[in-house]
């Protein structure tokens, strides 16, 4: 099997060889050799790839998604990575999204959250995180709604789906 270096002097030497002239037939060498490139670098069976060790058929992947009820507000922390939260409460609540200093989750952590019982869910940024999404809403709309956290910097997060103000 040819590694990505090999492959590159390959097709170097044949477009040395051949005197390619034409744009087209280089443009053509050039795709194959992109198609193959992007093939054995990207794989599916590197450390993060679906079947490597980190990846979510791997040993140590994590699959998407576990369901955590909560009865009352709740803070996240870094084991609700991954995990569709409920808010099973039935007055008013808040989900509140933490400092990094208190729970470091990495850049592109994501929590779904639902609003699961009768009670309008809030989520809260904690001191010094903001939470961008449209128009600045950051209600569950309606019982059952689904929303979605994604962490995008250190103490930035995206915060999107059924929304209120």
């Amino acid at each position: 099997k040819l590694n990505f270096f090999s492959l590159s002097l390959s097709i170097l030497k044949l477009i040395v060889n051949m005197k390619v002239t034409s744009i087209s037939l280089l443009i053509v060498v050039f795709a194959v050799f992109a198609d193959v490139a992007y093939t054995q670098l990207k794989g599916d069976k590197g450390d993060k790839g679906d079947a490597g060790n980190d990846g979510i058929n791997g040993a140590n992947g994590s699959s998407l998604l576990g369901i955590l009820n909560k009865t009352a507000n709740h803070t996240l922390v870094l084991t609700d990575q991954d995990y569709l939260i409920e808010m099973d409460v039935a007055s008013a609540n808040t989900l509140t999204v933490p400092p990094n200093s208190t729970a470091a989750f990495p850049i592109n952590a994501q929590i779904l959250v639902a609003q699961y019982g009768a009670g309008q869910t809030t989520i809260v940024a904690g001191s010094g995180v903001t939470i961008r999404s449209v128009g600045d809403k950051t209600k569950i709309a309606n019982r059952y709604g689904p929303v979605t956290l994604v962490k995008r910097g250190t103490n930035e997060w995206y915060l999107w789906g059924e929304l209120t103000s």
